[in-house]
């Protein structure tokens, strides 16, 4: 998953982009290191005097960039819940740690992860019926995972499985929960999305034909439009994302309402941005990039 050095680069980047969307003129000097926001971006990538917009410069960078996040698709792709997965009370690094109140199992099983709600942990206090696990997966633009529609959830009236996610904006500062839930509501059961504006369901679809098969649940973010698009059971859904610019931390909620049931899960993913080991290649990018410039200022000079 995404660890702690793609959080930090991925911010370097949303930070140059949004340096870009502003209009902003980058200098860039001989043997200079970029930064922007005080963090640097990689030291002596270009050997050239004069000035362009930011947005040209990550234009150009384009294939180089392609390829490093490409050589670390691998990395930042798929939880399959083969291994043991480590948990923890309270937030750390690379655990699912307890998100309200500690569902009564969390363990791999099978090549799947089982979620598990125990009636016994019924509490009086009803926000924290809301039980399961988070990981904080590092800035990324969209999450995905599969859930087993199990004929047992029909006939709970209730939230029975969650997906959620956690949103902050560009000050770092949670802006939204974009949750898809699998519901049961009144012997039907449906794929519905949250919108954290005005704290209101929407259908997604439904999933009552749908029992006994692994679906995928999505959640996408797209900033240039402000929105979240949720996927599920073979239709979407887009609401407005709050001005939210990453998602951060994935949740795997249950429901307790005073009955035993289990939630299986598979599959997590989450595209992440490139590890340090990566940056080499950005650099070869942009490394071309200087290239191309010099070449174009003798040119001129010619």
């Amino acid at each position: 998953m995404i660890g702690s050095g793609r959080a930090k680069a991925l911010k370097t980047i949303k930070s140059c982009v949004r340096f870009a969307q502003r209009g902003n003129v980058l200098t860039v000097s001989h043997y200079a290191v970029l930064m922007v926001n005080g963090a640097p971006i990689s030291g002596r990538l270009f050997h050239f005097l004069g000035e362009m917009t930011l947005r040209k410069l990550l234009l150009l960078a384009g294939v180089g960039t392609a390829i490093a996040f490409g050589a670390t698709a691998a990395q930042a792709g798929t939880e399959t819940f083969d291994n043991p997965v480590t948990l923890s009370p309270t937030e750390a690094p690379g655990t699912w740690y307890t998100d309200r109140f500690a569902p009564s199992g969390f363990a791999t099983s099978g090549g799947n992860l089982v979620e598990s709600i125990a009636g016994r942990d019924l509490q009086a206090d009803a926000f924290y019926n809301t039980q399961g696990r988070a990981f904080d997966l590092g800035p990324t633009q969209s999450m995905s995972i599969d859930v087993f529609v199990d004929g047992a959830f029909r006939g709970s009236n209730q939230r029975d499985a969650g997906f959620w996610g956690v949103a902050d904006d560009n000050t770092n500062t949670i802006s939204a929960y974009p949750i898809i839930e699998l519901s049961d509501l009144g012997n039907d059961l449906v794929f519905r999305g949250w919108n954290s504006n005005d704290g209101t369901w929407t259908t997604i679809a439904s999933a009552d034909s749908l029992v006994g098969s692994w679906q995928t649940l999505t959640i996408s973010l797209d900033t240039s439009t402000d929105t979240f698009t949720y996927s599920a059971g073979g239709s979407s859904l887009s609401l407005n994302a709050g001005g939210s610019t990453a998602i951060n931390s994935v949740i795997l909620q249950g429901y307790n309402a005073g009955a035993n049931y289990n939630i299986s899960w598979d599959n997590l993913a989450s595209p992440g941005v490139p590890e340090p080991a990566a940056w080499t290649l950005m650099i070869l990018g942009f490394g071309g990039i200087g290239a191309t410039l010099r070449r174009r200022a003798k040119a001129a000079m010619a």
